[in-house]
């Protein structure tokens, strides 16, 4: 399922300003990644309101578990938010990973705040 996901949606890079050590995180090959096949990440985005980093994922293979999420920037906030990017609750921040429960087929939006208060 992942080959044919990534043939029919490529994901988009741009180039954008503003952002700080964006050459030591690309320097790491990745900005995140989620442990585990269950978790398909939909979207990596700035929110709305400028605050943070959104990460939308969600499960696929209708089980429950633990979902992994690890960053190659130090994240000094991390929330689970509502599709309207409303924070909702605070989640544990470990090593710069982030590990919370899922469900099956279950839609999960996080907001991601860096050291430097952004995304």
């Amino acid at each position: 399922m992942s080959e044919a996901y990534a043939i029919n949606n490529p994901p988009i890079i741009r180039e954008v300003s503003g952002v700080k050590n964006i050459k030591s995180d690309l320097a790491k090959n990745y900005l995140l990644r989620v442990q585990g096949e269950e978790m398909i990440i939909e979207t990596v985005k700035a929110s709305e309101d400028g605050n943070g980093l959104i990460v939308r994922m969600y499960e696929n293979k209708r089980t429950r578990g633990v979902v992994s999420v690890e960053t190659s920037f130090k994240v000094r906030e991390a929330h689970l938010t509502n599709l309207l990017e409303e924070n909702q609750s605070p989640l544990a921040i470990g090593r710069n990973r982030i590990e919370h429960d899922f469900s099956p087929y279950q839609i999960m939006t996080m907001r991601l705040i860096n050291e430097e208060g952004t995304g």
